[in-house]
């Protein structure tokens, strides 16, 4: 019972951790404006979409926007430069033939109006994203899939799945009615290998449309047990987008970046899609 217990307590506490990673992320992700102003309107908007979770972190935001003069605060430097310096991705529109068709199923996750991640259909009715992208989000937050020029709502709740941290859990949302105008894209059932190339579309939500990578560079490092790591650079808010493996079908849902010492530099981590594939038989009854 002890070791049970501790093994627990230590799970929930590496849960909280990755949970304040991701909101300490966001935050420095806001702030890549290079101009204040900007950077506390950013500020203001993950407070009102219920994306800051942490109490205290909460009220010192708050606390800091009443207090903070016009035209001051902190700022890092502005999204395009880093854009440009650290993501690998194309707009869509230039892309090959192969992953601008994987792009009609792939879209913006919005909360309340505004885009927070990256989603695709992975059924008529369903699409995948991960977890950490709805998990912090009020009940009364509508959630949106946008692909294109066209919104189709999310009802909850989400069907979430794994036991690991928070950058290895997905989640599965349900469109509000069955879509026959959204293809899903084919899980792999091949595990990913190290070496192998990948692609992937998403949609870098601080530059406002979707992007596409299909680089030789972008190729697996290292298979983990949930996950995988590869060096494939995406903007900010890709996570929950899909990566592909050379046959076209999705071999992983992105989670997260690091950024490296200069360009092409990166390293991702995805988490693999085994579980996934799993859990949309079990939701969609094939």
């Amino acid at each position: 019972m002890g070791n049970a217990v501790v093994s627990a307590l230590n799970g929930n506490s590496q849960r909280q951790l990755e949970r304040d990673k991701a909101e300490e992320a966001r935050i420095l992700e806001m702030i890549k404006t290079g101009d204040p102003e900007s950077a506390a309107e950013n500020l203001r908007f993950l407070l009102e979409a219920g994306l800051i979770g942490d109490v205290v972190r909460t009220r010192r935001l708050e606390d800091y926007l009443a207090k903070r003069e016009p035209g001051t605060g902190p700022v890092l430097p502005g999204n395009t430069d880093i854009a440009r310096e650290r993501d690998d991705g194309v707009p869509l529109a230039l892309s090959s033939a192969a992953l601008r068709k994987a792009g009609r199923s792939v879209g913006s996750l919005q909360v309340g109006g505004a885009s927070v991640c990256t989603a695709f259909v992975v059924a008529p009715s369903l699409i995948a994203t991960m977890n950490y992208c709805v998990s912090e989000s009020r009940a009364s937050d509508a959630l949106q899939f946008k692909q294109g020029e066209r919104s189709y709502a999310v009802a909850r709740p989400a069907h979430k799945t794994g036991d690991g941290s928070m950058l290895e859990q997905w989640v599965l949302l349900r469109l509000e009615e069955t879509r026959s105008d959204l293809a899903p894209l084919e899980l792999s059932v091949v595990p990913p290998t190290v070496g192998d190339a990948l692609r992937t579309v998403y949609f870098a939500g601080l530059q406002g449309h979707s992007k596409a990578i299909d680089q030789p560079k972008c190729r697996i490092t290292q298979v983990l047990a949930t996950s995988f790591k590869h060096t494939c650079d995406m903007a900010g808010g890709s996570g929950g987008a899909p990566v592909i493996g050379a046959d076209g079908k999705v071999v992983g849902i992105y989670s997260m970046g690091r950024a490296g010492a200069g360009e092409g530099e990166g390293e991702g981590e995805s988490a693999r899609v085994d579980r996934l594939r799993e859990a949309l038989g079990t939701l969609t009854g094939s």
